[in-house]
């Protein structure tokens, strides 16, 4: 009972209690959020394709950038938050046996599924056969939806919650419902609850009393 009072309290704080239906309509969000989603897979598929000789640098931006990321959804102060009361070791030890086992499954994977294809992209893209290269990439769509899925739980499910459990968090709300979605406003509303808040609260909001546009207001959020 206490938890969920802290909850609505909080909701209410950032004001996404209004955020309801959004002022993005579906035929904008349509056309938007697809060129969203393609940058965001176009981009390690081009350094994966174009890159000559592997460099540990990228693995030390992509561990920045993941830094970064975390430190923009923590960056907001509460005063209190809900604690448990102790740490369930069975908890702890299931979540952190998921974590170990799905991050060898996706690495798995991703080099027995989807390097080859990539590594065979390269010949018919060099000779500028588009129609073998959209083969190629639509042999990558099954692969890059199951990985999606397993890293999403991963993330979301397996490492957040041992995460959480080890610092005694007792708000283990990190996504919704978002399989149920019927609009793409309650997708990207429910599908990262944290990255949702600090987006509502330190973006959204401040937009709103500021009196920009509802569209700019509703797309900016987007790129964090």
């Amino acid at each position: 009972m206490f938890i969920r009072k802290v909850e609505k309290r909080r909701l209410r704080m950032i004001g996404t209690e209004r955020i309801k239906k959004g002022y993005l309509n579906n035929y904008f969000a349509a056309v938007f959020y697809p060129i969203v989603i393609y940058v965001h897979l176009a981009c390690p598929a081009a350094y994966t394709l174009f890159a000559k000789d592997g460099n540990p640098l990228s693995a030390v931006l992509a561990l920045a950038v993941i830094v970064i990321e975390s430190l923009k959804i923590v960056s907001y102060v509460h005063l209190k938050f809900p604690k448990s009361r102790r740490r369930r070791k069975s908890f702890l030890i299931k979540r952190f046996v998921e974590f170990v086992f799905l991050s060898f499954l996706i690495a798995s994977l991703i080099q027995q599924w989807m390097v080859p294809t990539v590594h065979n992209t390269m010949k018919p893209l060099s000779e500028m056969e588009y129609s073998r290269c959209l083969e190629r990439l639509l042999k990558l769509a099954i692969p890059n939806m199951i990985i999606w899925l397993i890293g999403f739980y991963t993330l979301f499910h397996s490492l957040l919650n041992f995460i959480a459990e080890v610092l005694m968090f007792a708000d283990r709300e990190f996504y919704r419902d978002f399989w149920n979605s019927e609009t793409i406003q309650y997708f990207w509303r429910t599908w990262n609850i944290p990255v949702h808040r600090w987006a509502a609260r330190h973006v959204y909001m401040p937009m709103m009393r500021s009196n920009y546009q509802s569209v700019l207001t509703t797309v900016a959020p987007s790129f964090f």
